[in-house]
């Protein structure tokens, strides 16, 4: 099985990026991409060449959340 380099969404905040930057291979093999869930076309060139795609996230609005169930 070949895996290509790992890709992650980034909110852009370095701070909370640190600690995988610091993993050894890092600079070769972790490559860093902000998107939006809900803006079309924001994560082509995220996946941009994969032949697929593991989608584990999802957007969750939460306006005028008052009920606590």
């Amino acid at each position: 099985m070949f895996f290509r380099p790992i890709t992650l969404y980034w909110t852009g905040d370095p701070s909370k990026v640190a600690h995988l930057k610091a993993l050894e291979g890092a600079n070769e093999r972790l490559r860093l991409f902000q998107a939006n869930l809900i803006e079309e076309g924001s994560f082509d060139a995220a996946i941009d060449g994969c032949d697929g795609v593991f989608h584990t996230a999802s957007p969750v609005i939460l306006d005028n959340y008052n009920d606590p169930q």
